[in-house]
């Protein structure tokens, strides 16, 4: 579409853009969305061009020589760094936009906070060596931090989130410092590596991605705009083991062990969601689980069309983060999942936008998730039929958590406009109305099914491939609507299921309802207390238990205790060695 030069010259403007819109911003805020703007109209050219089967190349020039490395200034982008370069700049333009409504106090510091998370996306996508790959993945985990902390609330949390980061980040650099050790600097040189370098380029990949037990960080990130800052960080995890896949994957161990995290991570999170009434928590755990049920499958597949599904899924969240941000603020801050749909007439734009977010994430046909499902689950089926179905089953499974907020919103008596009525500002209808265009172009271009112009790239599918994930969404529908289209379910109920039973009558909707949908909430609820019992007591009191025993016996070598019973018990064993001699 452009010639190589031009491609060139607009992916330095890529990098460049979030660098002044973030310097420009100390002096005019709205600036740093002027360089979003720029970077994000950028990447959507190289995403086509990309897509047309072209690959962009820069460089500025050497700038490390350690004999015999020669490390320099080189970037490439390719149609897996193009996708997920696009999903991440539409997604931080969005939360920018969200901040300028919502944000009243601080935005000017939230948008050049996002302008450095902006550049770390840029880097790290870009980046044609180890080298700027761990610079662009040290700004993303910083930017994410200080994004988190905007507000100066929950300082507990955020240090949490700060220990977390870092210590993934140290883990990281450690395997990096021992690939360019054998010499192996950039992406063109993966080979078999030793397999404690596979096992922390894994390590630090669980943990910014937002894996059990390290999903803390991201799940407690309470903001939308926030949030969606929070899931671009998250997805660079994955975007590692798509690069060094010839490093790790040749191990049987570390890749065992990658899909049991992952399988677990996509349940767990799956169950905290449908049991959570905090609507941002919800959509959080949702997020934990879909970087959960993608870390399987590429663990276990060749990882094909993952960073397709991984925007996919990026826009449909953008758009349910936005929209119930922008029903819960309408009255105040009211984040309940059951009173949150009230509003629904009264501000049409931005349940609508929640209704196409989460059908798209869930694979319901014909939207774009089903076809992106389809091409994540294609290399499941070369494994075998069981596997494939296994696939399908987490499917279902992720579908559930975000069709709970749909038929919740849906199911809520409709309030009556208040008095103190909030309509938000024209920023946050142009975040909702971009996102939906997006949600819709990626949809255009899956179609035919099979056949389309992803699938051109991707690889050509069969029907039987398409209609499985399809129907596992449309299952999820079916299943959320009756566990969840009373309004009564989720409320204690004030009668005996038996009693209402009797009283209702014997209908088969109705009994599907009472035997099935409260039974499995406190199924649900039994599991999201063990997750709690896991991880909060656990792994967070072991921890700190471990660290004041570590200050304990610390102190006391300061003070020489430790010394004097050392040196007790090592006369002892001399006494008695010397007794044992002369006996």
């Amino acid at each position: 579409m452009v010639g190589e030069a031009q491609a060139g010259l607009l992916l330095l403007v890529v990098l460049c853009a979030p660098v002044l819109g973030g310097l420009a911003a100390f002096w005019v805020s709205w600036l740093a969305i002027a360089g979003t703007i720029v970077a994000w109209i950028g990447s959507g050219l190289l995403f086509l061009q990309a897509l047309m089967g072209n690959e962009t190349a820069l460089s500025l020039g050497d700038w490390l020589h350690v004999n015999p490395l020669v490390v320099g200034l080189d970037f490439r982008l390719d149609l897996l760094a193009a996708t997920l370069l696009l999903a991440m700049h539409s997604l931080v333009l969005a939360a920018q936009l969200l901040a300028v409504d919502y944000m009243r106090e601080g935005v000017d510091r939230s948008l050049r906070l996002s302008s450095l998370l902006l550049l770390g996306c840029s880097l790290f996508c870009c980046a044609d060596n180890y080298i700027l790959l761990f610079a662009g993945w040290a700004l993303l985990g910083l930017g994410v931090h200080f994004v988190a902390g905007a507000d100066y609330a929950e300082s507990g949390g955020v240090a949490r989130i700060w220990i977390v980061l870092r210590s993934g980040d140290l883990v990281l650099f450690a395997g990096l410092v021992a690939l360019c050790a054998t010499g192996q600097v950039g992406w063109g040189e993966n080979e078999r590596a030793a397999q404690w370098i596979g096992l922390c380029l894994l390590l630090a990949a669980v943990v910014r991605s937002a894996q059990l037990p390290f999903q803390y960080w991201l799940v407690r990130i309470l903001d939308p705009w926030a949030l969606l800052q929070g899931y671009c960080t998250a997805i660079a995890g994955l975007y590692l083991l798509l690069r060094t896949r010839e490093i790790w994957g040749t191990d049987p161990i570390l890749v065992y062990v990658a899909a049991v995290c992952g399988l677990i991570t996509a349940l767990a999170g799956a169950v905290a969601s449908i049991v959570a009434r905090d609507v941002r928590s919800v959509l959080a755990y949702a997020i934990s689980s879909q970087l959960g049920t993608v870390l399987v499958i590429i663990v276990c597949t060749d990882g094909r069309g993952a960073a397709l599904h991984l925007a996919v899924f990026g826009v449909g969240m953008g758009l349910c983060l936005i929209g119930v941000a922008y029903l819960a603020q309408a009255e105040g801050e009211v984040w309940d999942v059951r009173t949150l749909g009230r509003w629904r007439r009264i501000l049409p734009v931005p349940f609508w936008a929640v209704v196409l977010g989460a059908l798209t994430i869930s694979g319901v046909p014909p939207l774009a998730g089903a076809w992106s499902y389809a091409v994540l689950l294609k290399g499941l089926f070369k494994l075998g039929l069981v596997a494939w179905i296994g696939g399908c089953l987490l499917v279902f499974v992720s579908a559930l958590c975000v069709l709970r907020l749909l038929f919740l919103l849906v199911a809520v008596e409709e309030g009556e406009k208040p008095q103190a009525f909030r309509v938000p500002g024209g920023a946050t209808r142009v975040a909702l109305f971009g996102l939906g265009g997006m949600a819709l172009a990626f949809c255009a271009l899956g179609y035919p099914p099979g056949t389309g112009w992803f699938a051109s790239v991707e690889g050509t599918l069969r029907w039987e491939l398409l209609a499985g994930p399809g129907i596992a969404g449309l299952t999820g529908v079916l299943v959320a609507w009756l566990a969840y289209g009373d309004p009564s379910v989720g409320v204690e109920p004030k009668k005996s299921s038996l009693r209402i039973l009797c009283d209702e009558g014997f209908y088969m909707e109705s009994l599907a309802r009472i035997v099935v949908g409260r039974p499995f909430l406190r199924f649900t609820g039994w599991l999201r207390d063990a997750d709690i019992i896991l991880f909060d007591l656990l792994f967070i009191e072991f921890s700190a238990l471990g660290l004041r025993g570590a200050g304990w016996v610390l102190g006391r070598l300061q003070s020489g205790q430790v010394r004097f019973y050392a040196a007790a018990v090592l006369f002892s064993v001399l006494v008695a060695l010397c007794y044992l001699t002369v006996n």
